[in-house]
């Protein structure tokens, strides 16, 4: 079975991230709603520098993906593949660097995202909508921080 193949506590990271977020409110991302809809190919291009396995990331989801049955386009499939895909180290996951730059104070560092962040939103908004609950279990004391 697969999952025994994973290491729990520190598959658990990835959905534990509750003490790096931040209490504030952030400004509107600047630019967004006239970045333009790419390939993930182009939409990658500015963060080359930031993730530099980017281009190996994205064979590695192109591998691995087939016809997308929700819809989407083999791009917008694939940008969620790609954002969902954890690498070694973790910190060097695309999902890591990005949530790290749309938590952060400088709203400057998500200018390169821009086209990467058109791109997966535009298929997060495709997707077929659902109506769930979805658990979210910590241990730790978070009463403080979400207090009304």
């Amino acid at each position: 079975m697969a999952s025994r193949d994973i290491n729990e506590p520190q598959h658990a990271l990835r959905f534990l991230d509750v003490h790096e977020e931040s209490e504030g409110m952030f400004l509107p991302i600047q630019d967004f709603e006239t970045t333009p809809l790419v390939s993930l190919n182009e939409a990658v291009v500015p963060i080359q520098t930031i993730i530099p396995d980017v281009k190996h990331m994205i064979k590695t989801v192109k591998a691995n993906s087939g016809e997308s049955e929700d819809g989407l386009t083999r791009d917008e499939s694939n940008s969620i593949r790609l954002y969902s895909l954890e690498w070694q180290p973790r910190e060097k996951s695309l999902f890591y660097i990005l949530n790290r730059a749309l938590r952060a104070d400088n709203r400057q560092q998500l200018k390169p995202w821009l086209l990467f962040l058109r791109l997966i939103l535009t298929a997060l908004a495709h997707l077929p909508s659902t109506s769930l609950t979805v658990y979210r279990g910590i241990n730790m004391d978070l009463t403080a921080k979400y207090r009304p």
